[in-house]
């Protein structure tokens, strides 16, 4: 699935881009405008970057939650 934060995880700025969805598209996000010089990403490339920036999001919610008992 092509995702905003995937595509900012591989170093895109959100002007570089716009995500569209429509029922013609059966709902499923696509990339409406490219206007970065570097090649746009693959689907699976994106879903990659998905993962990483997900556990990463997932591991800073636990270190936080860690931090928050260890200071009571």
């Amino acid at each position: 699935m092509i995702t905003y934060n995937g595509l900012i995880k591989l170093g895109f700025d959100p002007s570089e881009f716009k995500l569209s969805n429509s029922v013609a598209s059966n709902r499923q996000t696509y990339i409406s405008y490219w206007g970065s010089n570097k090649p746009e990403p693959s689907i699976e490339e994106i879903e990659q970057a998905e993962q990483v920036y997900i556990a990463e999001a997932q591991a800073q919610a636990e270190a936080k939650a860690q931090l928050r008992t260890s200071v009571i």
